[in-house]
């Protein structure tokens, strides 16, 4: 497996994370817990980050 190969694993990775959570935060919405709502948000926040890391770190000029 090839470096570039490795990044676009992780990042479409990263993606589904990112999908899972925003389900379970919008379940979590639906049943009025706050606490792991907040908590999901930053994590969607963090996967979304990485994300955009790792398609910046794969492109090339």
């Amino acid at each position: 497996m090839t470096p570039d190969d490795m990044l676009a694993e992780l990042r479409e990775d990263n993606l589904t994370l990112a999908g899972y959570m925003r389900e379970t935060h919008s379940l979590c919405g639906e049943y009025s817990n706050v606490a792991t709502t907040s908590l999901l948000e930053g994590w969607i926040d963090e996967a979304e980050q990485r994300v955009w890391f790792l398609f910046e770190s794969g492109r090339r000029a």
